[in-house]
């Protein structure tokens, strides 16, 4: 089963478009959510970030490298960025480095 969140985002430009899956929701579903419903073109590359939820701090260069080093690669690869989603740990510096990316609402999801 998937469940759609959000949906109307005239209200709240800045927000993410995201997801709930379920562990047996098909890669199928999800392309499709992505592509069709959502209008981002299929990706080159598949970015997936693994990490704790441990919050911690970034060095202010380490934060830089981050969001110039992951973004710029992203966009030249037409990739997806995938993590768990939550604002804490790995997940968040990550999200962090592309809310600071200057982009097109279809690039970035």
């Amino acid at each position: 089963m998937m469940v759609f969140e959000g949906g109307h985002y005239g209200h709240y430009p800045n927000k993410a478009r995201y997801v709930r899956l379920s562990y047996d929701t098909s890669p199928d579903l999800v392309v499709e959510l992505m592509t069709l419903v959502w209008g981002v073109p299929l990706p080159k590359l598949l970015i997936t970030i693994r990490g704790g939820n441990s919050n911690f701090e970034l060095t202010s260069w380490l934060g830089q490298l981050l969001q110039t080093g992951l973004v710029k690669a992203a966009k030249a690869t037409n990739a997806w960025i995938l993590t768990n989603g939550l604002n804490k740990g790995v997940a968040k510096h990550i999200g962090n480095a592309v809310l600071k990316e200057p982009r097109d609402r279809k690039s970035v999801v």
